[in-house]
């Protein structure tokens, strides 16, 4: 008996032989498509981050025209889903941003930036005063920080600044506008605040919430910039990923000296009016192909730009 089983199994082999090879091609060709999905999905995130990459010249001194003039009237927004894939979230529709009241305001420089520097805070000013007109009274009042850390709360103020004093400016300004609050944009519903300033370096993600609402009548002031590294990604290929699509890419240029930029009393209007200076350090320039128009330039590069009907 165990000979005959023996000679069973021996013949059931060598039938089902010819399946061994089909089935290992089967799985390579299985895992093959696989990587190749994989790594079509990872490009196509990355390409116009890629494309930000490509160094310009340190920022020099250069003239810098008005800010826009715009304010367009809110609209509201439906809370969205949770964003788990924030690198690769679809295209902007600029368009639909515009038509629906929405504003964007681009700074290369991500944390709580504007410090005590009277120019500074008077551009953050006429910033949030833009980002804020004409908004519903039931957001009107209430601003979001996209992070999960508030510096007036944690004794290290979140690694942002030395000392409480020296964000003493910010949070003053801010406070001619309403109430500012520290939470993620995956935590909250947008829709219920005035304007958002969104950081591409604490944020974590929360760019798919953010493209609704702005889509919806929300207004953003959003910062990216090339010192503040997360999982090897600086935040302004992050903002470029988000804004793909936009007409706006920031570029890999970190200038890393600091440079006091006199703004001429004939371009002291729109986004730039009563500033008289400004206090410029490792601000990544952007470039603009449509959509946007320049507020603050060097020869480098646009270093805050708005959303503009063209």
């Amino acid at each position: 008996m165990p000979a005959a089983r023996s000679t069973q199994v021996r013949v059931r082999w060598g039938e089902a032989r010819w399946l061994v090879p089909a089935l290992a091609s089967w799985l390579l060709a299985c895992g093959g498509k696989a990587a190749e999905d994989n790594a079509d999905v990872a490009l196509q995130a990355l390409a116009p981050a890629r494309a930000a990459q490509t160094e310009v010249p340190p920022a020099v001194p250069g003239s810098m025209p008005a800010g826009s003039e715009l304010s367009p009237p809110a609209g509201s927004v439906p809370p969205t889903s949770e964003d788990s894939a924030p690198a690769a979230p679809r295209p902007l529709n600029t368009q639909a941003v515009l038509a629906s009241g929405g504003a964007i305001v681009t700074w290369g420089h991500t944390g709580i930036l504007y410090k005590d520097h009277p120019g500074n805070l008077r551009l953050l000013h006429n910033v949030l005063s833009d980002l804020t007109a004409g908004v519903p009274a039931a957001r009107n009042g209430r601003l979001l920080y996209t992070s999960d850390c508030d510096p007036r709360q944690d004794s290290r103020h979140c690694r942002l600044a030395d000392s409480s004093e020296e964000l003493a400016g910010f949070f003053t300004t801010v406070a001619d506008f309403g109430r500012l609050e520290f939470r993620l944009a995956q935590n909250v519903t947008l829709g219920d605040y005035a304007a958002v300033i969104f950081d591409t370096c604490l944020s974590r993600g929360g760019s798919l919430q953010l493209n609704a609402y702005l889509e919806h009548g929300g207004r953003a002031l959003i910062l990216g910039d090339n010192f503040c590294v997360s999982a090897g990604v600086p935040s302004a290929q992050v903002a470029s990923v988000f804004l793909r699509g936009s007409g706006l890419d920031f570029t890999a240029s970190d200038p890393g000296r600091a440079v006091t930029y006199e703004v001429p009393a004939e371009l002291r209007t729109g986004l730039l009016a009563g500033v008289d200076s400004l206090d410029i350090f490792r601000v990544a320039p952007q470039r603009i192909e449509h959509g946007f128009v320049p507020v603050v330039r060097a020869r480098s590069g646009v270093l805050m730009a708005r959303l503009h009907a063209n």
